[in-house]
C-alpha cells in the first residue's frame, strides 16, 4: 500500500494508521472504517495543536472538532483560495 507514502516522516503515525485502513479495505471493511477515521481525529487534533488560527473547541470529539466555527471560517479545505 503506497497511498500514503507522499506524508513526510514527521506524520509517520498518521501514515501507519493511514495504511492500515487501507490494508483493510477489502478483507474487513468495518476495520477499515475505524482506522480512516481514527486517522482523521489524529489529523484534525494535530491542526487544531499546530495551527494558530484555530483554538481548541470544547470537546475533542469529531463532530465538534470538524464543525466548530473557526475551523469552518478559515476555508483550510478551500483550494482555490491561495
Amino acid at each position: 500500500m503506497i497511498n500514503f507514502a507522499f506524508l513526510p516522516n514527521c506524520f509517520s503515525d498518521i501514515a501507519a494508521d493511514a495504511s492500515q485502513a487501507e490494508g483493510h479495505i477489502h478483507s474487513d471493511p468495518r476495520a477499515a472504517c475505524f482506522h480512516a477515521r481514527f486517522v482523521l481525529e489524529a489529523a484534525l487534533h494535530w491542526l487544531y495543536r499546530f495551527e494558530g488560527r484555530l483554538n481548541q473547541p470544547y470537546d475533542r470529539n469529531l463532530a465538534v472538532t470538524q464543525s466548530s466555527f473557526p475551523f469552518k471560517s478559515q476555508n483550510f479545505l478551500d483550494f482555490t483560495h491561495g
